[in-house]
Order: C-alpha cells, then structure tokens, then sequence
C-alpha cells in the first residue's frame, strides 16, 4: 500500500507487577506474580479518500499471579496465556451481483 496511503504504527508494552492492592490487604489477602503483554497496531489510510483501507493489529499477554490469605491458609494460582490476531480490509464494491444491492 505504499505511495496509496498513510499508515499509522502504535505499539505498546506492559509489565505489571505491582503491590498487593489496598482492597486486598484489607480482606487479609496478599498478591505475588506478573502481567505483561504487548499490542501492536497498524492502519493504513488512503490518502485518495480517507477511508481506511486496512487494520492490523497483533496482542500477546500473559499473567502469572498468586493470590493467597496472608495467614497462608488458602489461596490460588492464575497462569493466563492470550494471543489475538486481526485484521479488517476494505475491498470495494468491484462486481455487481444480480438481486443483490
């Protein structure tokens, strides 16, 4: 699509690890773990119209988090591993198919 169009690029990565939040502490509940991920985006305008021609976009994220009762008595373990993948293309109304608008 290159000379037809503008193309926008965004990108992100996230690490979390945080502390246990205060809503946590006050059920006696601790926190342990990451959540990371990464998104990446890419559109493609025409410079003629527009109108977006294409979408890209690509997501990995993954958590491995403990939440367990600070006396140890209970708890439980999340390991979440997510990948998605999109992509949205506008193809123009080239064949006219007859009873169809």
């Amino acid at each position: 699509m290159r000379g037809l169009s503008h193309t926008i690029h965004a990108q992100a990565e996230i690490l979390h690890q945080r502390s246990t939040p205060e809503s946590y502490r006050l059920h006696e509940l601790k926190t342990a773990g990451t959540a990371k991920g990464t998104n990446q985006a890419i559109t493609y305008i025409s410079k003629k119209s527009g109108l977006v021609l294409r979408a890209n976009e690509d997501v990995q994220q993954s958590m491995n988090v403990t939440v367990i009762k600070s006396d140890g008595a209970n708890g439980v373990h999340y390991t979440i591993e997510a990948t998605s993948h999109l992509e949205t293309l506008l193809v123009p109304q080239l064949i006219h198919f007859p009873g169809h608008p």
